[in-house]
């Protein structure tokens, strides 16, 4: 799978490829911030926390632009994505979390971390933006409990799915759906994505945007 992200990312380059439309403004991911971003979160999970290929995590993001990284990076790290995890990545505010990503728009590290938590914001930075596996990912991950969908066949769906351009998601439930429509297509895909998170779909900024459709999961 790193290979197919890795392709399409370099190809799109400058291209947006995940823009997040909050009431705190507006942050741009092209092809290349993307792929860096997803890169350094792939290190960190491998060489930071020591994660490998048997190993799960719980992505608990929203739709905040940091979702899609995570989602990415867990996956071609060979990571599975569980709602069961006791290794839960979240917002502060969140209940039993284990690693805290910043909530800043432009992810400034948290200033206030519990002791029994990983900023992962802050220590990110300071690994490569090149992400090279170090062990074979060839075993098709299960992503979510009780799902007998594997890696490989999400990535067909992806790939095939029907969008078209650029789309917005509206995201009302984290589950297998908002995998595919939040990072597995802007990833593999040249549909690129406007995660609209807490304003009207009817206000100015999301008609702006200029996209073809807009999907509510």
């Amino acid at each position: 799978m790193w290979n197919l992200v890795r392709t399409n990312l370099e190809s799109l380059g400058p291209t947006p490829v995940v823009t997040w439309l909050s009431p705190k403004g507006r942050i741009e991911l092209s092809g290349k911030t993307f792929l860096n971003a997803i890169s350094k979160a792939a290190n960190y999970l491998v060489d930071g926390c020591g994660f490998d290929n048997q190993a799960k995590v719980r992505i608990e993001l929203e739709n905040h632009w940091q979702a899609p990284v995570w989602k990415i990076a867990s996956l071609v790290s060979g990571i599975r994505i569980s709602d069961t995890s006791s290794h839960i990545f979240s917002f502060s505010e969140f209940p039993n979390v284990s690693y805290v990503v910043s909530r800043d728009p432009f992810g400034m590290p948290e200033k206030a971390v519990a002791p029994n938590c990983e900023n992962v914001s802050l220590e990110v930075r300071s690994h490569g933006d090149y992400f090279a596996p170090s062990y074979s990912l060839d075993d098709p991950a299960v992503i979510y409990k009780n799902q007998t969908i594997g890696q490989a066949e999400l990535i067909e769906r992806a790939i095939n799915s029907a969008i078209t351009g650029r789309f917005g998601l509206v995201l009302k439930n984290s589950n297998l759906e908002s995998l595919v429509f939040q990072a597995l297509i802007p990833a593999l895909t040249q549909n690129s994505v406007v995660l609209i998170d807490g304003i009207d779909i009817s206000e100015s900024a999301v008609e702006a945007e200029k996209v073809t459709q807009i999907i509510t999961i």
